[in-house]
């Protein structure tokens, strides 16, 4: 279980470091280039793993997919990862989430 929270955790990160660098399309997304993903500011090698996972599931068309997974919290039941996103900001949820 904790394992997957903390893939999720990554995937949200690497997101917000995304928008961070100005990365707000699947477009753009598709576009970056190596330089410009080691630019961003804290990227590390897990980080480029979901990147090029982010781009492999844009370019199949399957990023809704990709980013709609359900997420099982312990002991909660299921939850979207939208509805995580959400707690998360408000510091809510089962510990260590508000590291996002």
């Amino acid at each position: 279980m904790a394992e997957m929270k903390n893939k999720y955790q990554q995937k949200l990160k690497v997101l917000n470091k995304l928008f961070e660098a100005g990365c707000g399309s699947e477009k753009e997304l598709q576009e970056m280039s190596l330089e410009r993903i080691l630019a961003i500011r804290g990227i590390n090698m897990q980080d480029m793993a979901v990147i090029a996972e982010l781009q492999k599931q844009v370019k199949g068309n399957h990023l809704f997919s990709y980013l709609s997974e359900v997420y099982r919290l312990e002991g909660k039941g299921e939850m979207p990862v939208a509805e995580l996103m959400e707690k998360m900001k408000a510091g809510q949820g089962n510990g260590g989430e508000k590291q996002c």
